[in-house]
């Protein structure tokens, strides 16, 4: 995404100077129109435009973000081997960070995952092919609904979660557009090359943005849509472990209820708590030790319509490698 926004920018750069120097040649000067026009309507660009700011403001949260003061929840499962790692902090945003006019409670989730035994690669697919996971992976699961895109959405989704808080009596649902970016070159402190996936709560309670069909927010009582939401994950090929991953997540986040009703060390405790118990129903369903079961592989081949995005993953994997000691 930004490289593609950085050679976009260098072409209408170009085509402008073009069009000062071709002044006086209609027929240089229609072409130049015509192709200025298709840079305005096609799809592909048209997306690109907004995708990018998206990105840019996702990798200022995850600069900015800190939680630093605050105490991680941290979890060892030897499920996963011995040297997963799961650490999750939880804190209210700053008076500079909260949102003016926004949801009552307003907070920021910083949460680390250090060698998940399953591939770089495997991990985005996962992401990528979101109709595909099982609904059953997620503690207290109480609806899902993907909407896919394609190459013309850059491989982007929608998806819709609705999670139950038990044993709070609180339901959330969830709405976020899932959009990724590829980096040779690590954009964050101390990260390695990796992928960065961002999904954000699109700015309507429901109907039409962009090319998604948004659902209207729940009304029933104790359900709750979560609120000017950003994830951002940066996701890397371990540097202890091969064929496993490390993940960064940065979260800003907001809920329509007070903080009494959720103090926040019980909601970091909760939320701990279902990530490693959904990453357990992951490992128990069959997706690191029975991948060819789940469907993922078949939609990770040469002709698969996500396949260009694939060979850029492992282009970014092969970046980060280390290199080879001479004999």
């Amino acid at each position: 995404v930004f490289e593609a926004h950085a050679v976009l920018m260098k072409i209408e750069r170009t085509a402008k100077a073009a069009a000062k120097y071709c002044k006086g040649s209609d027929s240089e000067m229609a072409a130049l129109r015509a192709f200025s026009d298709r840079l305005a309507s096609d799809p592909l660009i048209g997306k690109l435009r907004v995708v990018h700011p998206r990105m840019e403001e996702a990798l200022a949260i995850a600069r900015s973000a800190s939680c630093d003061g605050y105490t991680p929840v941290v979890i060892k499962d030897p499920d996963f081997g011995q040297h997963f790692r799961l650490e999750l902090t939880l804190r209210p945003l700053t008076k500079a960070e909260w949102e003016a006019g926004g949801p009552r409670t307003q907070l920021m989730c910083f949460v680390r995952i250090f060698n998940w035994p399953l591939s770089l690669l495997r991990t985005i697919a996962v992401d990528t092919e979101a109709d595909n996971f099982n609904n059953n992976w997620i503690k207290d699961c109480r609806g899902r609904d993907v909407q896919n895109g394609g190459l013309a959405d850059i491989f982007s989704n929608l998806i819709v979660l609705t999670i139950a808080l038990s044993p709070l009596p609180i339901t959330l649902e969830d709405v976020q557009i899932r959009e990724f970016a590829t980096f040779d070159t690590p954009p964050l402190k101390g990260a390695r090359p990796g992928v960065l996936v961002v999904e954000k709560a699109p700015p309507v309670d429901g109907g039409r943005f962009e090319n998604w069909e948004v659902p209207n927010a729940p009304t029933r009582s104790g359900c709750y849509r979560i609120s000017g939401g950003t994830k951002v994950h940066y996701k890397m090929s371990s540097k202890e472990v091969p064929n496993c991953t490390d993940l960064l997540s940065f979260s800003k986040f907001g809920l329509p209820v007070p903080s009494f009703l959720l103090p926040v060390d019980t909601f970091k405790n909760i939320l701990a708590s279902k990530i490693q118990e959904s990453l357990k129903l992951m490992y128990a369903g069959g997706l690191v030790d029975r991948w060819a079961e789940t469907g993922y592989q078949e939609r990770m081949g040469p002709s698969a319509p996500n396949a260009s995005f694939y060979k850029a993953v492992e282009a970014v994997m092969r970046a980060s490698a280390p290199p080879k000691r001479a004999p």
